[in-house]
Formats: structure tokens, C-alpha cells, sequence
């Protein structure tokens, strides 16, 4: 079952589904519209193997995919500028970065709703993300190529002890035993305060040196 998220101009809170309705209904998130002529995607992005990680976006028609990476890099992903790729299939021939999303998402109406991009961080320790266009509208809008709209809410993570954690061990993460630490039980934790990651709201949790320092949204 996928996490609830939150829209990021109300608060309101739900599922993906009740989410991408309540859009319309926004009074902040309406108040930011204008009529005019660029053309917006909203995408829905989220891991291709845990989708309790989730985010929906706006994002203008004639940005690059070199600013969705940055976006992604940011929100998400950026540890240790490993390198990154779109395609369309997880193992097909990329997508270069200086291609417009109007030119990757077709504004055929027929056809918008069935593409899908994939997206991968780190060939090593990789993350795979999956992006839908979800809706196309016109609108002057504001100055960002990319406004993050909702994003799922962190689910807590409770340490043996049962208390919040706040770590996630590295290396406890591959056995049958609890990873996730709080901050008494990680300076005792066996493993060393060198296998301990930061509890953070990202499919990268857990993965290579991932941290969240560089995530301005959580």
C-alpha cells in the first residue's frame, strides 16, 4: 500500500489518487495559475520498487531533462555525483539530457497518458525512478522550470526499543534483524557509528553515503 502524501500548497493530506483530484480544487495552488500559453506537465515520479516513495511535480514543456536530473539529484538522489540516465525502458538506449520534455512526453492526447520514462541514479547502488505525465495544462505560471506539488509523507520507523529512529544501519539493512535505530540504541549499536545513515525521505535511504542535507523540501 502505497504512503499518503501531502500537497505542498495546502497541506492537505491523502492518497495519490485523492491528491491529484484535490489539484483542482486547490485555492493556494489555483490562486498561483494565470492564463497564458506555456504549456506545463504535472509528472508523477516514484520508485519503481517501493512506490511508498512518490512524488507528483509541475514541470514546464520546454525544460531540459538535465533539470529534471538536477531536481531529482536534489530532492532525492545526490550522494556522490554518481552518474545518472533516462530511457525509455529500464535498460533502453538513453535519452540525452539536453532533450525537452515536449519532446520526450508527446502532446498527443491519445498517447501522453501511456509514456513512461525511467530514470536511474548510480549503475553500482542504483535507484530507479518511473515518470508518468499525468496532465497537461496552459498557464503563465511562476519562474521555476520544475514546482514540486505533493510528495508522500514519511512513514516512521521505529527502533527495537520502540522508539522514532533516526538511523538506519547499512549493514543490518541486508539481514533478518530491525535496521533502524534511535539515537540512544545507534551510539551502542554494534555495527559502528560508520554504518549509520541518517532516517531520511527518499528511496535512496540507506544507499551509499545518501545523507537528504542537499533535500530543501523535507
Amino acid at each position: 500500500m502505497k504512503l499518503n502524501g501531502r500537497c505542498y500548497f495546502c497541506n492537505r493530506e491523502g492518497t495519490q489518487t485523492i491528491l491529484k483530484n484535490h489539484f483542482s480544487k486547490c485555492v493556494p495552488y489555483q490562486k498561483s495559475l494565470e492564463q497564458g500559453e506555456n504549456i506545463y506537465y504535472m509528472l508523477r515520479i516514484e520508485d519503481s520498487f517501493n512506490p511508498d516513495y512518490w512524488l507528483f511535480i509541475n514541470m514546464k514543456s520546454t525544460s531540459k531533462l538535465s533539470s529534471l536530473d538536477g531536481f531529482l539529484r536534489k530532492i532525492w538522489l545526490e550522494c556522490c555525483n554518481h552518474t545518472s540516465q533516462f530511457s525509455f525502458s529500464e535498460s533502453g538506449y538513453p535519452i540525452p539530457f539536453s532533450r525537452k520534455i515536449d519532446q520526450v512526453f508527446l502532446l498527443d492526447s491519445d498517447k501522453i497518458l501511456k509514456t513512461k520514462l525511467h530514470y536511474k541514479y548510480d549503475f553500482d547502488n542504483p535507484t530507479t525512478l518511473t515518470i508518468n505525465p499525468m496532465s497537461i495544462f496552459k498557464s503563465i505560471y511562476h519562474k521555476k522550470n520544475i514546482m514540486l506539488m505533493a510528495r508522500n509523507i514519511l512513514h516512521e520507523f521505529k527502533c527495537s526499543c520502540q522508539k522514532q529512529a533516526e538511523f538506519i544501519c547499512t549493514k543490518c539493512q541486508y539481514g533478518n534483524k530491525n535496521p533502524f535505530l534511535c539515537k540512544e540504541c545507534a551510539s551502542t549499536h554494534k555495527c559502528g557509528t560508520e554504518a549509520l545513515l541518517p532516517v531520511v525521505n527518499s528511496p535512496r535511504m540507506g544507499i551509499c553515503k545518501y545523507d537528504g542535507k542537499k533535500d530543501i523540501w523535507s
